[in-house]
C-alpha cells in the first residue's frame, strides 16, 4: 500500500475513536422502517460481503420523469476538511483492457448485479456487481497506520481487496462503488455500511433516509466531502488494483458539482482503467471521464424526462414501448459515442419475460445503431422478484463476430420498407422499426443461412421476412 493510503484510513480510524470517546452527543438514528415500508422494498442480489445474505440494490420506488430524482438533503457535513485528508490517492496505471472490449463478438450482452435465472453469469460480455460479490472472489481488508492488512468488518472502509479473481477471458468485470447511500441495521452489526458513527454518512450518521430497494434501511453517504471524495477513489482504485477492470457509479441521471468532481479524483486514481455510470435516459452533458453509461429501464415512464418511455411506471408491468421512445433511444445512441474510448455504453430495457419481439427489437436496433451491450430484463420489483431479473435468451448466444465497420454510421442503410440493417463479419443484424412487415432481399442474405428470429434455416436464393416492429438477425 502507498503511504497515503495508510494516512487516509489512519485518519478515518482516527474519527472515529474522536466521535466514540470525545464527548459528542450522540444524533437520532432514523426510526427501522414499518412492515408497510419494508414490504415495499426488495431484496436483489448483489453485494455479497463475506457471503452474507444479499443486501440489494441501489433501485428506487418513484415514478416520474428522473428514478434517480431524489434531491440532496442540505444538512450540512461534519466538519471534516480536505486538509484533514492528507493527499489525494496515489494516480495508478491500470492495464490497458481496450483488446478485450474492441475484440468482443456481438451481440454482446452485459449484467446488472442479478445473474441470469436460467444460466447464472455465463455467456455475459460485461458484468458488474460489489468488489466482494461471490464470483469476484475479493474479501475485503484495510490497513492499519503500519500498513499491515487487516480483514475489514465495514465494506465501507475497505481500502484492498484480495483473493483470486476468475481466469482471464473477455469478460469485462466492474466493481460498484458506493457513493450515494449504504445499508446500517441497527440489530444486526454485520450489517452495517460504515461505523455509526462516522464521516462518512451524511450528518455524520445514518441519519438521512434514502429511498432505496435494499433490504436493510439505507442512509444517504457524505459524498460532498473532500475525504469522503477520497475514499471513493481510493476504493476504485484498490478494486482496479485487484484485477477487476473498473468501476461503475450508479444514481447519475443528472450529477451536480461534488459528484463530478469525485469523478475526477476516481479518473486520476485509476488511469485509464473503466467508469460506467447510471444515467437512466439522461445523458450527462459531459462524458470525458466515463468510459459508459448504463441506461437503466427502457420503456419506462422514467426512463426520460422527454416521456418517450412505456406506459408503465417503476415495478409495473411494461407495454411495449411507443414509436416515440424508439426515436429517442436512438437519439440517445448518438451522443454516447461522445464516451472515453474504449466505450462500454450498457442498454437496458424492462418487459415482461416472454416478450421476445421486444427483445429482438432492442437487440436488434443496439447492434444497428451503436457497438453498445444489451440487456432485457424484468422491471425492477415486477412479482416481487430481484432487480434486474432476466432469462438468457438463445437470440443472444447467435455470433455475428464483428462489425466490419468500426463505429456505426448516423444514417444506417436501409432496406425498401423502412427497416435498417449493420454488417457484422459472420452475418447482419436488422431492426424493423415500421407498423409493416418487411422483406429483406435474398441479394442482402447472399452467404447466410439461418435466422435467428425463428431459429430456420432460410431457403437459398429467397427472401426473407422481419415482422414490424421485430428484429432478426441472419448469419453463415
Amino acid at each position: 500500500m502507498k503511504k497515503s493510503s495508510g494516512l487516509l484510513v489512519f485518519v478515518c480510524l482516527a474519527l472515529i475513536v474522536a466521535y466514540f470517546f470525545g464527548g459528542h452527543q450522540q444524533r437520532p438514528v432514523a426510526p427501522v422502517l414499518s412492515a408497510e415500508e419494508r414490504q415495499a422494498l426488495r431484496d436483489a442480489p448483489g453485494d455479497d460481503f463475506d457471503a452474507s445474505a444479499d443486501v440489494g440494490r441501489m433501485r428506487s420506488n418513484q415514478t416520474g420523469a428522473n428514478i434517480r430524482g431524489v434531491p440532496v438533503p442540505t444538512a450540512a457535513a461534519p466538519a471534516v476538511g480536505a486538509s484533514d485528508c492528507g493527499p489525494d490517492v496515489t494516480p495508478f496505471s491500470a492495464p490497458d483492457v481496450s483488446a478485450k472490449i474492441n475484440g468482443r463478438n456481438y451481440p454482446s450482452v452485459f449484467q446488472a448485479w442479478q445473474p441470469a435465472s436460467n444460466t447464472g453469469s455465463m455467456n455475459h460480455d460485461l458484468i458488474w456487481n460489489s468488489p466482494t460479490w461471490k464470483e469476484f472472489g475479493l474479501k475485503c481488508f484495510s490497513t492499519d497506520s503500519t500498513g499491515k492488512l487487516n480483514r475489514q468488518a465495514y465494506p465501507g472502509l475497505c481500502t484492498t481487496y484480495a483473493g483470486s479473481l476468475p481466469k482471464s477471458d473477455n469478460v469485462v468485470r466492474l466493481a460498484e462503488i458506493r457513493w450515494h447511500d449504504g445499508w446500517f441495521s441497527e440489530t444486526q452489526p454485520g450489517r452495517q455500511y460504515f461505523p455509526k458513527q462516522f464521516p462518512g454518512w451524511m450528518n455524520g450518521m445514518p441519519s438521512v433516509a434514502a429511498n432505496t430497494t435494499m433490504k436493510d434501511p439505507s442512509f444517504r453517504l457524505n459524498y460532498q466531502n473532500a475525504c469522503f471524495q477520497n475514499m471513493v477513489a481510493q476504493q476504485c482504485q484498490a478494486a482496479v488494483k485487484a484485477g477487476l477492470d473498473g468501476c461503475m457509479f450508479d444514481w447519475w441521471s443528472n450529477p451536480d458539482e461534488s459528484q463530478v468532481n469525485m469523478l475526477k479524483k476516481v479518473r486520476a486514481a485509476i488511469g485509464d482503467a473503466l467508469i460506467i455510470v447510471n444515467a437512466n435516459g439522461n445523458i450527462p452533458s459531459d462524458l470525458s471521464d466515463v468510459n459508459g453509461v448504463f441506461a437503466e429501464g427502457f420503456g419506462t415512464e422514467f426512463f426520460s424526462h422527454r416521456g418517450g418511455g412505456g406506459a408503465g411506471g417503476n415495478g409495473s408491468q411494461v407495454p411495449y414501448p411507443q414509436p416515440q421512445a424508439w426515436q429517442y433511444l436512438i437519439d440517445d445512441l448518438k451522443k454516447l459515442k461522445g464516451a472515453k474510448k474504449p466505450q462500454i455504453n450498457a442498454i437496458e430495457g424492462w418487459g415482461e419475460e416472454g416478450d421476445s419481439r421486444y427483445m429482438r427489437a432492442l437487440t436488434t436496433l443496439v447492434l444497428v445503431y451503436s457497438n453498445a451491450y444489451v440487456l432485457y430484463s424484468r422491471s425492477n420489483g415486477e412479482n416481487g422478484l430481484p432487480d434486474h431479473t432476466h432469462v438468457w435468451d438463445d437470440f443472444w448466444t447467435q455470433d455475428l463476430g464483428q462489425p466490419t465497420d468500426q463505429d456505426p454510421p448516423d444514417a444506417p442503410p436501409t432496406i425498401p420498407g423502412g427497416a435498417v440493417y449493420r454488417r457484422f463479419s459472420k452475418g447482419i443484424a436488422v431492426y424493423n422499426p415500421t407498423a409493416a412487415a418487411v422483406t429483406v432481399p435474398a441479394s442482402l442474405l447472399d452467404g447466410l443461412h439461418r435466422s435467428h428470429r425463428n431459429d430456420a434455416a432460410l431457403k437459398p436464393g429467397a427472401d426473407a421476412q422481419v415482422p414490424p416492429g421485430d428484429g432478426d438477425i441472419f448469419v453463415q
